[in-house]
């Protein structure tokens, strides 16, 4: 199962997101024809600003596996992979994944050279800006502006690993509006550095 964003065609501004869990699909696609605006409703009273999916509940389960030395550039705690290679910046163009540690980095780069981890939630916002995590619901916006959907692959591992989650972002514009990126886009993304697969690896937590 994967997060879809549903929509309601409105007037020059998007207002809120209301998430549903669906079938799965195949591919990323940019879905929604332009339209003169859009406007999103809020569900619950309370606001719903992101989708969380609980991957236990569903099979096959995602795994990622580290497959080649990942460098954490100084003074950060992210690296950026943007159609298969390592970027010192994103493209907001196109799609790209952000792979999160819990240490931020010293003088020096700190390299993960290996780890199996199992996806134990996947979670996903709609945003304004993908570097603030501003969600598109507290600021209204017109079809010039994009909009970035926000996938979070929270990561476990039974082995003791400074790995957070894996991020990936899908921007959209002239407001065309889609899912985030799934198993085969995010592995464009992350190319030979990281392996996306459908069952656990061996010493991934169950």
């Amino acid at each position: 199962m994967r997060t879809e964003v549903v929509t309601r065609a409105g007037r020059r501004s998007l207002a809120t997101v209301v998430c549903r869990t669906i079938a799965p699909a195949s591919g990323w696609a940019r879905t929604g024809a332009r339209s003169a605006a859009i406007l999103a409703t809020l569900a619950l009273g309370a606001g719903l600003t992101a989708c969380v999916l609980d991957t236990r509940a569903t099979r096959p389960r995602l795994a990622v596996r580290v497959t080649a030395p990942i460098a954490i550039p100084p003074g950060q705690a992210h690296v950026v992979l943007q159609d298969g290679r390592i970027a010192n910046a994103s493209n907001r163009l196109e799609p790209w994944c952000e792979l999160e540690v819990r240490t931020l980095a010293g003088a020096e780069p700190t390299l993960i050279t290996g780890g199996s981890f199992q996806v134990s939630r996947i979670s996903s916002r709609l945003l304004l800006d993908p570097t603030t995590r501003i969600p598109a619901v507290i600021v209204a916006t017109s079809c010039a502006d994009p909009l970035f959907q926000e996938g979070v692959w929270w990561l476990s591992s039974s082995a003791p690993s400074d790995v957070r989650y894996l991020r990936c972002i899908a921007p959209y514009y002239n407001c065309a509006l889609g899912s985030p990126l799934p198993p085969d886009q995010v592995q464009r993304q992350v190319g030979r550095y990281l392996a996306v697969s459908a069952e656990a690896p061996a010493g991934a937590r169950r």
